[in-house]
């Protein structure tokens, strides 16, 4: 006998996050990314990251949203590299028009073959205060 609460309702979290994430893709325009001092938010779009000389992986952001007390952002990775790398972005959550972080997360970590894209997504379960945010990638970490 298995407890209630051990694997019987994971499909219901993973459909919430669906969820979540199908009502920020609806409502939300063209993504950027946020330069060194810039960040990403309701309303904020931020100039879109041109690749330095030598730089292995760019991303972009396309949403960056409280909803109900959970953050979520997400966007574009792309390994500008000959060679595949697995990618982990770090994400800071902040209280918009205010330097005040909330939190910061680590997204999902991300094979990228050579010179692919693909889609990444950083969540924050629980627990920021209902208010606006914005939010910076504060690390990328590549292996």
């Amino acid at each position: 006998m298995l407890p209630l609460w051990e694997g019987y309702d994971e499909w219901a979290h993973f459909a919430y996050i669906q969820h979540i994430v199908g009502s920020l893709q609806s409502t939300v325009g063209t993504a950027a990314t946020p330069g060194p001092d810039e960040t990403a938010g309701d309303g904020a779009t931020p100039p879109v990251e041109t690749p330095a000389p030598g730089q292995v992986i760019s991303y972009t952001f396309e949403y960056c949203q409280n909803q109900h007390g959970q953050g979520i952002a997400g966007g574009q990775l792309t390994n500008n590299d000959s060679v595949p790398h697995l990618v982990t972005l770090i994400v800071e959550f902040y209280q918009i028009d205010t330097t005040k972080m909330l939190n910061d997360t680590r997204s999902y970590e991300y094979d990228m073959p050579a010179g692919q894209s693909r889609e990444w997504q950083a969540v924050v379960s629980s627990g920021l205060p209902s208010v606006d945010v914005s939010c910076k990638v504060r690390e990328i970490q590549v292996r």
